[in-house]
């Protein structure tokens, strides 16, 4: 069964246009609260969204005030959620079925502290339990491929790389490198501002010069050639002076990483976990990983803990008694922890392409 359609989503409403109340004007009040407080377009868009479908699906079922609205409704909800498929047969995801039993208890327990509801009919609902799965990544040799892939004697191969050298020495997320303009970069403490990040936040993050480097040449030798205005300082633009999209760089992303051979899921966020692997990798403390990735939760940036294999496997060699006694017998090959190479070191090629020098075709 596929749910309602979003075009039956009718939230083009204010507060009061409908009797207070009912669902409609609970939820325009909702989002208009939302705004006050700041949430993010994207986090209203998603709570609209999701809590319209409630709506939808409630008045199909002639449920239309949300008083009306008990625990068993709601459970009634959250079982449709987990038969409901989607337009390819498969059924929603767990993480999608989630967030949006979430959604539903974030707004009636708004409601409910707001005097709209008497009670909370979502609260201490039982949701489903979510499997945490490891962030996929990439090995040093893998991002070396991925750094050959634009044509460097196109403006637009230079431009890419400028973005994937981006991606990489800072960790940002897709949405925080699109966002950035030519004021964020401070080029005399090489770092970069990043403005109403995930959750609002502002934060500063560590450039370095080699992804500085190809930042100076994407504006020397693009940027001032194609843009059309000099009013917009948006840093990465198209090559007909637009602004790039957020589909336009994951396809292109995504579009290096099965050039260079790279057959894992994702596209901007696998180099986000690159950066934070790696950085772990080599010692750098989680806590300060934490605060360049701008997580909330020390736990979330845990999590890369598990990804990075060396530690254990050296932990292993130096403890375990089969591994000791493997590594201090007599005629026994030496056992080390392995040893991983730079992404400069992968390839001579890249090692040419380390600074950016290459001419480009304007």
């Amino acid at each position: 069964m596929v749910g309602p359609s979003r075009r039956r989503v009718g939230l083009r409403c204010t507060p009061g246009t409908h009797d207070p109340g009912t669902l409609l004007d609970l939820l325009a009040r909702f989002d208009a609260d939302m705004a006050v407080r700041q949430y993010s377009p994207r986090s209203r868009v998603f709570y609209v969204t999701v809590l319209g479908l409630f709506a939808a699906w409630l008045s199909e079922r002639e449920v239309h005030h949300a008083a009306r609205v008990t625990r068993a409704i709601v459970e009634a909800w959250q079982r449709q959620l987990y038969r409901q498929r989607t337009a390819q047969g498969r059924p929603l995801a767990v993480s999608t079925q989630y967030s949006r039993l979430k959604a539903v208890q974030t707004f009636f327990r708004w409601a409910t502290r707001k005097g709209h509801v008497p009670a909370n009919p979502a609260a201490d609902l039982d949701l489903p339990k979510l499997i945490v799965s490891l962030p996929d990544t990439l090995t040093h040799e893998e991002l070396a491929r991925v750094f050959l892939q634009p044509d460097l004697a196109t403006a637009m191969g230079v431009r890419d790389r400028a973005i994937l050298e981006v991606l990489y020495a800072t960790g940002l997320r897709r949405r925080e490198v699109l966002q950035l303009t030519l004021h964020d970069i401070e080029r005399e403490r090489c770092l970069l501002r990043v403005i109403q990040g995930k959750g609002g936040k502002d934060r500063l993050v560590p450039l370095g010069v080699r992804a500085l480097g190809w930042i100076d040449r994407y504006r020397r030798e693009v940027r001032e050639v194609i843009s059309t205005d000099p009013a917009d300082l948006r840093l990465w633009l198209r090559d007909n002076g637009a602004v790039l999209t957020d589909s336009g760089l994951t396809g292109r992303v995504k579009g290096f990483l099965r050039a260079a051979g790279v057959v894992r899921h994702g596209g901007c966020h696998l180099m986000r976990h690159a950066f934070a692997t790696h950085l772990l990798e080599n010692g750098c403390d989680v806590r300060v990983i934490q605060e360049m990735l701008g997580h909330a939760k020390l736990d979330t940036t845990a999590l890369y803990t598990k990804v990075s294999i060396r530690h254990l496997t050296a932990a292993h060699t130096a403890f375990h008694p089969h591994a000791v006694a493997a590594s201090t017998a007599p005629h026994a090959p030496p056992i080390s922890p392995p040893v991983e190479s730079t992404g400069g070191e992968a390839s001579p090629r890249y090692a040419a392409q380390a600074e950016p020098t290459e001419p480009v075709a304007k």
